[in-house]
């Protein structure tokens, strides 16, 4: 019981650091996330309106990708629910001989939700920021290497449906 009151403050520290990591890896899977949604749409949704080129929207595809987003959503939580128990587990074992404090586990809860006010905050807004113009600049790329085959495509399109039109008339 003496020793609980000397290594009360070594613990906490302990306990509150891995609280700090277990926050900065769940914004990796946050940020993974929101690299994978796009509430605008997709780049290749964009690009279509752009080149005004044929709007096809298959309700089944979507069903899919939304499926796909559960199933790797569901995994990224339980990797990480994983990788929390197996850091707590650990350290309980390594610093207080297996003996597993109720104030210690507060302690890392408390470690992750001091992350989320002030460092998750800032991480998330950078990588939305990061995100927004990685997205810009790839689209902006994408406009400037598809536009020459968008024009060149569409005048063959043209071509060939007057070719096309003119053969027609001619067997008539």
């Amino acid at each position: 019981m003496i020793s609980f009151f000397y290594d009360s403050y070594r613990l906490i520290l302990f306990f509150l650091i891995p609280g700090i990591i277990l926050g900065a890896i769940y914004d990796v899977f946050r940020i993974s996330r929101m690299a994978r949604s796009n509430p605008k749409g997709s780049i290749v949704v964009m690009l279509r309106k752009h080149f005004k080129l044929s709007q096809t929207y298959d309700v089944q595809h979507e069903q899919k990708k939304n499926k796909l987003e559960r199933i790797i959503v569901f995994l990224e939580d339980f990797i990480f629910c994983t990788m929390a128990s197996l850091m707590e587990i650990l350290l309980f074992y390594h610093l207080n001989g297996g003996v597993i404090r109720v104030y210690a586990i507060f302690i890392s809860v408390l470690g992750f939700v001091l992350y989320k006010i002030t460092l998750g905050r800032l991480a998330m807004l950078l990588a939305k920021n990061i995100i927004y113009v990685f997205r810009r600049i790839l689209y902006f790329l994408l406009c400037v290497i598809l536009s020459p085959l968008v024009f060149i495509g569409k005048r063959l399109y043209r071509l060939k449906k007057k070719h096309k039109k003119e053969k027609d008339e001619e067997m008539i």
